[in-house]
């Protein structure tokens, strides 16, 4: 055996008592089965005030305060008046959110343009190369025949 091997008898001897595992684990059980109440707790919270809230919305008239248009009352609007409010504001042209929307849809079609006006000038620059490696290769070929005839460069 090596230093890095040891016998089963060694290696259970490292193990932690079953008893202390056993324990934690259970206790880490109790904690999640815990945490588990506290969340359903809390979801069923955030159900009833959502419901509150609709209920409080079902007989009022909801104005806009951005634009003042105005919806309402339960029995002219078959939906929750917050999601009435919610659907005006994805139309409304005076709110902040509608506004920074269609500022986010603009930025985005610059972003887009500029990506291919880079695309055009990369095509554009490899071009270039290619067509600067045939003028490289074209002088060099003059070169040679200058060469050849007993002829300096003229450069």
């Amino acid at each position: 055996m090596n230093d890095r091997e040891m016998s089963l008898e060694e290696f259970c001897n490292k193990l932690p008592p079953f008893h202390r595992v056993n324990k934690e684990l259970s206790a880490l059980e109790s904690q999640i089965k815990a945490e588990q109440e506290s969340v359903n707790e809390l979801s069923m919270a955030n159900q009833n005030l959502k419901q509150w809230v609709q209920d409080l919305h079902s007989g009022m008239y909801i104005n806009c305060v951005y634009c003042g248009h105005r919806y309402g009352p339960r029995e002219e609007t078959p939906i929750a008046m917050a999601d009435v409010l919610k659907a005006h504001i994805e139309t409304c042209p005076k709110h902040p959110l509608k506004i920074a929307k269609d500022e986010i849809y603009e930025l985005e079609a610059r972003l887009k343009r500029a990506e291919g006006g880079i695309r055009n000038i990369k095509v554009f620059a490899e071009e270039r190369e290619e067509i600067s490696v045939y003028m490289a290769n074209i002088v060099w070929a003059c070169d040679e025949v200058l060469k050849g005839l007993g002829k300096e460069k003229p450069c």
